[in-house]
């Protein structure tokens, strides 16, 4: 194809995407992750103490960063859904103008789930990772032999998105030593020091010791099943089919959930599937396959510590097999194309349900709080408790008093209040509450819904608001 219908395919295409995935981001409903992470963002008052913050949260700065500069400006959520789509629609102007895929190629990456839903949609620190990593393998084989520094660059800013874009920057940094010692300019010592990059993202992602998410805590939660774990991640990766049959569809996976010994077979036989293909495509490329191992033994390491169950987690095994097949491409090197584009076709359905899904079902009726100030009167004492402040503080941008901590805050972290949260009296909270304010009116905003609520003796003396935290069917706000 030549250039000019070359471009003109390309812009078609990005064209139809952007459409997709711009519908896609504005029926999205934010979850308490993405709500989490902007709410760190916006209680800061400064670098200083978003640092502080984020060092309970297991991940690098960049994406607090970005909240925090645009927080500055503006508390409308959607602001996060604009920088969202900026990212991944930056990213498919890089696939589609400066990887050598073929054009069928370039189409099923973005039908594939990853592109269409889980990094395209939610609003995480996910894209932006593979937005650095798809600037490194669109500049290999010009810039960085001239300029090494826009490489290392790039490096620095993929290690400090997110874990996974961590693992990913030491794959490919592990296949540029390759590629250095192959060609007999350095030796293994000479290249140590570039693993020094990693270093601040490091000190990010281990967090404090009165974090209540450290090592500790995993390691109290280990069990022998783990071991089983990498099966499932490789499966989950490449072939991501959510359970249709189940309301709450997301991490869920029609070949792993049945725990039966039949299913298990067919899963492992999946596995063994999987792993061989991808292998095999990349076979006549040793300095991708560099890529591809590292990244595979790097995530299988990690299962065994953190439980990967979330499709999010386990996807950078699919996006590191497609950077090391765009790595062996830009080399020359022949990639199988029946096996490539087997694995690229396997993540259409679970896109195509996936999105279909996302405009039609609410994981949740937590965006109907912003409903409920007409509701309150001015000088009522408005209560929360842990769970839900995200909601509230993201949606209604403001404090609120939460039971749990017994003072009023606009975002969490997971350190010793976190554990106060976990063991708190649900019941005695509320009946101290209801004490608290016995001569004045209030309002309660809950997770829990309307019936555990009365079980816990809340009585009508107090307002309930339940903003609800699983998908429910076409299920209204409940205020009492």
């Amino acid at each position: 194809m030549n250039p000019t219908k070359h471009n003109a395919f390309s812009a078609i295409i990005l064209l139809i995407y952007g459409c997709i995935v711009i519908t896609g981001i504005m029926h999205h409903e934010l979850w308490g992750d993405e709500l989490h992470s902007w709410n760190i963002a916006k209680g800061s008052e400064n670098i200083s103490l978003l640092f502080q913050n984020i060092r309970y949260e297991g991940h690098p700065p960049f994406w607090y960063l970005c909240l925090f500069t645009i927080t500055r400006f503006t508390h409308d959520l959607d602001s996060l859904k604009i920088l969202q789509a900026c990212f991944t629609i930056g990213t498919a102007v890089i696939i589609l103008y400066r990887s050598p895929f073929s054009n069928l190629q370039k189409v099923l990456i973005l039908c594939g789930y990853y592109f269409v839903f889980e990094y395209a949609v939610l609003a995480r620190n996910y894209m932006p990772a593979i937005f650095f990593a798809s600037c490194i393998a669109a500049i290999h084989i010009t810039h960085i032999r001239r300029n090494a520094a826009i490489y290392f660059l790039l490096l620095f800013l993929l290690s400090n998105v997110h874990l996974a874009g961590l693992l990913l920057a030491i794959s490919m940094h592990a296949y540029w030593c390759y590629e250095k010692i192959n060609s007999g300019k350095k030796n293994v010592v000479s290249l140590l020091p570039g693993f020094l990059i990693f270093l601040p993202s490091l000190y990010f992602i281990f967090p404090p010791l009165d974090s209540q998410l450290n090592l500790q805590f995993w390691m109290e939660r280990w069990n022998p099943a783990q071991l089983y774990l990498f099966v499932t991640v490789v499966v989950k990766a490449l072939f991501p089919f959510p359970d249709p049959a189940n309301l709450h569809w997301w991490n869920t996976n029609l070949f792993l959930d049945d725990n039966s010994f039949l299913f298990r077979i067919i899963s492992f036989t999946l596995c063994i599937f999987l792993l061989g293909a991808i292998i095999y495509s990349l076979r006549k490329s040793r300095a991708a396959l560099v890529i591809l191992i590292v990244n595979l033994a790097l995530t299988g390491l990690l299962s065994l510590v953190f439980p990967l169950n979330s499709a999010r987690y386990v996807g950078f095994i699919f996006i590191g097999y497609l950077f090391a097949a765009w790595i062996a491409m830009n080399k020359g090197s022949q990639v199988n194309r029946t096996l490539f584009q087997i694995i690229l076709l396997l993540q259409i359905p679970a896109a195509a349900f996936a999105f279909s899904s996302e405009l039609h079902q609410k994981f949740s009726t937590a965006e109907k709080v912003v409903e409920t100030p007409g509701l309150i009167k001015p000088s009522a004492f408005v209560a929360t408790d842990y769970w839900t402040l995200n909601n509230l503080s993201a949606y209604m941008d403001s404090s609120f008093y939460t039971i749990e901590l017994d003072r009023k805050t606009s975002f969490l972290l997971w350190n010793s209040e976190m554990r106060a949260a976990i063991h708190f009296d649900y019941g005695k909270g509320l009946i101290s509450l209801l004490e608290k304010n016995k001569m004045q009116p209030f309002y309660f905003f809950s997770m829990k819904n309307p019936e555990q609520a009365a079980d816990l003796q809340l009585n009508v003396q107090g307002k309930y608001i339940c903003t609800g935290s699983k998908r429910l069917s076409n299920s209204p706000l409940a205020l009492y």
